[in-house]
């Protein structure tokens, strides 16, 4: 009797130890992932930042010469200097989109679940607290208002300082007369509305990657992000609208209108142009809510757009280059995982007007011993 006594001690003792040391490499586990998940975090907010400040100091003077600086120094690799600008402006936020897999991968489905089922107690937060109830954007949070108040100060901060550079260069031109002055400074005003239109560029193409590791990054669902890409997509339209016609009035004025639009790399942006503004016109509410489906295939233009605009744009492409390659990777990802044909099981109208089709998928072919374990 006392023999199994002191043999169930034991055993109870060894158990309650192998425990200990089970919990003690969760914990230290726990410790290396969570040190992992900060250095990402950190590393990816510090490689934002640097990105977004280089777009506001490149069109200083102080901008200008730290990038002609970057270039010497890297232009000697094989692609020269467009690969140089194309390191330097996309490679940053592909460089996040890289970072963002193993943070994700390291914060893992439960923990988010766990994070999701605690009880936490009410706060003000920034991304849930209204704002503006009414107007022209619809309902907006207090983030989403700063971040609109910072993206108009980037704008004009951006036309700014590109007017404050270009307007040094006039004493350059020697002796001009007013007709002359008047036209060099219209194509100063509208090269800066161009190169502004190709910053935003470089944000324009992120929220609609329906699959990218960058909005799951942030938490921001595909069907709130693309509010993101249509606030852009006016703004940037906007820009080009008035960096072509600018340059149309330049043109007219000094003589050669036609003869300018047929050069090649004016023609591009002209097409370019004219394929945006079908897409932004087809983009209105009142067309896309009633003409739902012109609105979808006039927006195939943006292949147009895109090829076209970086024939126009040339050397400014690479501003804008990053966030149209990871779309076209999500694009190309859809379509390799898409289907010819689709059962649809029921659809519903919701009271917001957004029409939610449930689909069928594919039976599993896992066997019944996957559901026991």
């Amino acid at each position: 009797m006392a023999m199994d006594e002191l043999h169930s001690a034991q055993q109870s003792l060894l158990f309650s130890n192998g425990g200990d040391n089970n919990k003690n490499k969760i914990r230290k586990k726990g410790i290396f992932g969570s040190l992992a998940k900060w250095i990402l975090k950190f590393t990816m907010w510090v490689i934002f930042v640097l990105w977004v400040a280089m777009f506001c100091v490149v069109p200083t003077d102080l901008g200008s010469d730290l990038y002609d600086d970057w270039i010497d120094a890297t232009s000697g690799a094989l692609f020269g200097k467009t690969g140089s600008a194309l390191l330097l402006y996309s490679g940053p936020i592909i460089m996040i989109a890289f970072l963002a897999v193993p943070y994700l991968l390291l914060s893992g489905e439960d923990q988010q679940e766990e994070e999701l089922q605690e009880k936490r107690p009410p706060r003000f937060r920034l991304w849930t607290f209204p704002v503006l109830v009414e107007g022209p954007f619809g309902v907006v949070s207090a983030a989403e208002f700063i971040g609109i108040i910072l993206f108009v100060v980037f704008v004009l901060w951006t036309l700014y300082a590109n007017a404050v550079v270009n307007f040094e260069l006039l004493p350059s031109y020697g002796d001009l007369t007013f007709k002359e002055m008047s036209c060099v400074i219209l194509e100063f005003v509208a090269l800066g509305f161009g190169a502004t239109g190709s910053y935003l560029l470089a944000f324009f193409f992120l929220p609609i990657a329906r699959g990218s590791v960058l909005l799951r990054l942030i938490g921001i669902p595909f069907e709130h992000a693309t509010r993101y890409h249509v606030w852009l997509g006016h703004l940037s339209m906007l820009l080009f609208t008035l960096h072509g016609a600018i340059y149309l009035i330049a043109w007219s004025i000094e003589g050669h209108l036609i003869d300018d639009i047929l050069e090649w790399g004016n023609l591009a942006g002209v097409i370019s142009l004219l394929s945006g503004l079908l897409m932004w016109v087809t983009s209105l509410h009142p067309v896309r809510k009633q003409k739902f489906e012109l609105f979808f295939y006039t927006h195939q233009l943006y292949a147009v757009f895109v090829f076209f605009f970086a024939q126009h744009a040339g050397f400014h492409f690479n501003s804008a280059a990053g966030g149209i390659f990871l779309f076209i990777i999500d694009r190309f990802l859809r379509f390799c995982q898409s289907r010819r044909t689709v059962d649809i099981i029921s659809a519903k109208c919701l009271p917001c007007g957004t029409v939610e089709l449930i689909l069928s998928k594919p039976a599993s072919n896992s066997s019944s011993q996957h559901t026991s374990f």
